[in-house]
Parts: C-alpha cells; structure tokens; sequence
C-alpha cells in the first residue's frame, strides 16, 4: 500500500492513525452485521411460536477504552434498531459487564450473564485471553461467543479446542485489503 492512502481521503492524522481508525469503523461494522445477522438467525429459528419473544443478548466490554464505549454505543444502537422494527416478533435484551480487561473478570462476567440472565449469546471480548476463558464457560453451557481478538493459535486449532467460540478478526493485512477495497470503491461512487 502506498504512502498517500490517509492523504487521498484527506485524512489529517499520520498513516498508522488513519489506519487504525479505518481498522475500528471496519471492526465495529462488522461486529453490527454479524450481530444482527445473528439475532435475525435466532429470531427465525423457532417459527411455530406467534408470541413475541425476548432473545437476551450479553456483552462483556472494557468500559473505560475507547473502542469498549465504541462498542457499547454499537450495540445499544443495534438492539434499539431491531427493536424498533415492528415486522418481527421477537426483541432483544442486552445485558453489559464491563471486563476492565481482564480475562478473570470476564470469566466471571460470563458466568453471572450465563447463569443469571440466562443470555443466547455473548459478544465483546478484545483480548485473546478474555477470549479463550469465556469461550471456555460459553461451551460448556453450550453458549456462542463472538469476539473481537485476533487469535494466538491458528483458527482450525482453536476451532477445535474451543467449537462456541467465533472470533471476528483473523490477520490484520486481509482487514487492511478490505479496508482498502472499500475505500477504493467509495472513491469511484465520489463519496
């Protein structure tokens, strides 16, 4: 990639900046998609019921960084979104723990989300530590976990150690070409 990617955009900050915070947009629409296209999975699932049904969502973010309150705001608009939509019988419910990032208190964040609030799902997790100790407790209760943390294994490694865990970033130079390729194809639009 060459120098002038941040600067044909006019972008203001150095080029590492620029491309982390293309990195956290891209992230964060991403972790929307997949989200909501989880939640229509689930809300589909069962269609011999008419009655509204609330599906309980949990989330375990860092409250105190920027891409946990990021995230937070993702969420909270996402859920507010498919609620608002009156063509589906089902609304959601979220419940947030904060991880202060840490994977022992995201174990337990899990736990209280798993057992208390009975969640379908858990999202968040920024680290791979966080990742793996949640990914543990969600397949024992049989409980997916989707996660922003970039794996320290290779995935059909962790596929296989952890089968309810579904981490979202992979390597950061594919995240870079998409990130790349949208940009080009908004630069054709004239956006």
């Amino acid at each position: 990639m060459d120098d002038t990617f941040c600067y044909d955009f006019k972008c203001q900050f150095p080029r590492f900046r620029c491309i982390t915070f293309a990195n956290r947009i891209l992230k964060l629409w991403l972790f929307s998609f997949v989200l909501v296209s989880l939640l229509i999975v689930l809300s589909y699932g069962d269609q011999t019921t008419k009655d509204n049904k609330i599906v309980k969502i949990g989330a375990i973010i860092d409250f105190h960084s920027r891409s946990g309150r990021e995230e937070k705001t993702a969420l909270d608009v996402a859920v507010e979104s498919f609620n608002n939509n009156d063509s589906n019988n089902h609304k959601l419910s979220l419940f947030i723990q904060d991880s202060g990032r840490n994977p022992f208190v995201a174990a337990t964040a899990a736990q209280k989300l798993i057992q208390e609030k009975q969640v379908e799902v858990i999202v968040g997790l920024e680290t791979w530590e966080e990742a793996v100790m949640v990914g543990d407790i969600g397949g024992r209760a049989q409980v997916p976990v989707l996660s922003f943390a970039k794996p320290a294994i290779a995935p059909p490694l962790a596929t296989t150690r952890w089968p309810f865990l579904v981490t979202m970033a992979n390597e950061d130079s594919h995240q870079m070409e998409c990130i790349a390729a949208i940009v080009v194809y908004s630069a054709g639009k004239g956006l």
